[in-house]
């Protein structure tokens, strides 16, 4: 497995439209990484994501490579957050292994609300 991380700028919205192979897997999450909403390409990616190996096995309906970038996003929006700085953000891995390649683009949703209100969406495909 080779892992690539960047910040990367946004997509063309409109890509794979109308294609459920192509559309992306969709995951919100709450700051406390408490799962809000999935959707069924989610489910199916990460499930192949399960099986590539792509982390240690858990219990957790998210693979690994989610969780991990669920929490550098989370922990990214606390210290935007604290400074001041709560702009929307995007983080960027790409997971291949042998078999597979993933892309997952993650994003820092701060709310004005503050910290409990902001929202980390990831996108896979």
């Amino acid at each position: 497995m080779n892992g690539t991380l960047g910040v990367t700028s946004f997509g063309n919205q409109n890509e794979g439209k109308g294609r459920h192979m192509d559309s992306p897997g969709i995951v919100v999450l709450s700051s406390s990484l408490r799962l809000l909403h999935i959707n069924q390409r989610a489910c199916e990616l990460s499930k192949q994501l399960h099986e590539s190996g792509s982390g240690p096995e858990t219990d957790s309906a998210l693979p690994p490579a989610v969780r991990d970038l669920a929490e550098e996003i989370r922990t990214q929006l606390r210290v935007r957050m604290d400074s001041h700085q709560a702009a929307q953000f995007q983080i960027t891995r790409q997971i291949t292994n042998r078999n597979a390649a993933f892309l997952l683009k993650g994003f820092g949703l701060p709310s004005q609300r503050g910290f409990d209100r902001s929202r980390i969406v990831v996108l896979l495909s």
